[in-house]
């Protein structure tokens, strides 16, 4: 006989598991905050002022910043810009705490002013977005990808006219990626202090060291900007340096999709089609739970447990608790909704992920990839193009399988935009009827051209 328990009974235990589930997540962010203050007291107590050298520079702001927290001085900080028509623009966030990372500062500066916006303070920051999506007043960013996402999340539209010098550098016979620090020092032979990115950027107020710190993000962009666009207008490469950062803008996953953000967790590449079927569906599970929460859904649920639950694909809460890692709140919480998503994920198989994936290599087409892609690095080097920044060794692969079973390879990144224009027709061409690359130093610069001639 199967006994019931009282109303009251379930209520209870249900609000035990939420009280279970809330506390756990408060220990979380509670050790998170810990974590960040031992970064944060660390790097102060290593942190002394430099005095920078500028140069003699006049491209480089020397004053201290302002403090922009009254909606006024935002609105006049505004039109000042955009009469400037260019300023360089960063931003400082604590992600570990919430679903949405939480804004603590806005850093933006031009070569006569630098000020620190608050968005901690009552302020309306849509004018602000509104500005970084002008197209007519230029952004000068380092590594903005992050920078630029509450301009699509709030504006529904990307950034527009950035240049990120991240980006930048690597159409400029400079390694890609580079940190500011190496890129200041290598253009303009200054030394900046060590960087304080892991810190209580919510403090108020701000010490010294991290008014130094967020001023020196933006103070040099304009003056490297100076020194990375002759080269780059002398390449011919500043349409590629434009699409590349407009790209950068354009595919900032700013909301989740339930078709393509579970093609993101790590592991998925190893899947089955029903596997996938059951990931996608406990990766949508996980994110409506993060968001209620209000936890970054790889924190509330880390990715390998969800791989783990998708390849055990549990059918009763008994093999459900066998999941190792599997946090008691979360189980006790959501095991009725973990085990649905299982049963609908399975029925709902995922195929074209798998179409998409490259077919194991023989011996031979293996050495033949490597090869070809050698001389696709050698292109690009020829070009003063970072190769990391361009082609990668799946790319070549991805190509060349498409070569050889004589199928339409116009989907590929590396034969879309600028990357087909430098490298990817080359190497098709190339593979397809045969040639050479003639290669040449020249003032310890490589050159590199393809050319009629012998088979490869």
């Amino acid at each position: 006989m199967l006994m019931c328990a009282p109303a009251e009974t379930c209520q209870s235990i249900a609000m035990i598991s939420s009280m279970d589930e809330e506390f756990s997540f408060k220990q979380q962010n509670a050790w998170r905050s810990k974590f960040r203050s031992r970064h944060h007291d660390k790097a102060h107590e290593q942190t002394t002022e430099i005095k920078h050298d500028y140069k003699g520079r006049t491209d480089i702001f020397r004053g201290k910043p302002v403090i922009i927290d009254r909606q006024g001085e935002l609105e006049a900080l505004i039109g000042r810009l955009r009469e400037a028509g260019s300023f360089a623009y960063d931003s400082e966030f604590i992600g570990e705490m919430s679903y949405v990372p939480r804004l603590c500062l806005v850093q933006i500066g031009t070569t006569t002013e630098i000020a620190l916006v608050d968005p901690l303070a009552d302020l309306d920051l849509t004018p602000l977005w509104e500005l970084l999506a002008d197209p007519q007043v230029r952004k000068i960013v380092h590594a903005g990808g992050q920078d630029m996402e509450p301009v699509a999340r709030l504006l529904g539209r990307p950034a527009e006219n950035v240049i990120d010098t991240q980006i930048a550098s690597g159409f400029a016979r400079l390694p890609y990626p580079i940190s500011l620090q190496r890129l200041v020092l290598q253009l303009m032979g200054i030394k900046l202090g060590k960087g304080l990115t892991f810190t209580h950027w919510d403090q108020r107020p701000l010490t010294g060291p991290q008014t130094r710190y967020a001023a020196d993000d933006v103070r040099f962009l304009p003056a490297v900007w100076n020194e990375l666009e002759p080269t780059i207008r002398a390449a011919g490469t500043m349409d590629w340096v434009q699409e590349e950062c407009r790209a950068m803008c354009q595919s900032i996953p700013y909301q989740f999709d339930p078709e393509v953000s579970f093609l993101r967790i790590r592991g998925c590449a190893t899947l089955d089609a029903r596997q996938l079927g059951i990931l996608r569906e406990l990766a949508i599970w996980r994110d409506a739970a993060a968001r209620k929460a209000d936890l970054p859904p790889r924190t509330y649920l880390r990715d390998d447990i969800l791989i783990e639950m998708t390849r055990q694909a549990p059918g009763n809460e008994e093999k459900l608790l066998k999941i190792k890692g599997l946090p008691r709140p979360i189980r006790v919480a959501h095991t009725e909704a973990i085990l649905q998503a299982i049963r609908e994920g399975a029925q709902k198989p995922v195929t074209k992920p798998l179409e998409m994936r490259k077919t194991e290599e023989l011996p031979r087409q293996q050495f033949q990839t490597d090869a070809i892609h050698a001389l696709a690095q050698t292109l690009c080097l020829g070009r003063g193009v970072d190769p990391q920044l361009a082609i990668t060794r799946s790319d070549t692969s991805e190509l060349l399988t498409r070569l050889r079973r004589n199928e339409s390879a116009d989907d590929l990144r590396i034969m879309t935009g600028w990357r087909r224009e430098l490298v990817g027709q080359a190497i098709a061409d190339l593979y397809t009827r045969g040639g050479e690359l003639r290669v040449s130093v020249h003032a310890q610069q490589v050159r590199a051209t393809p050319h009629s001639g012998e088979m490869l």
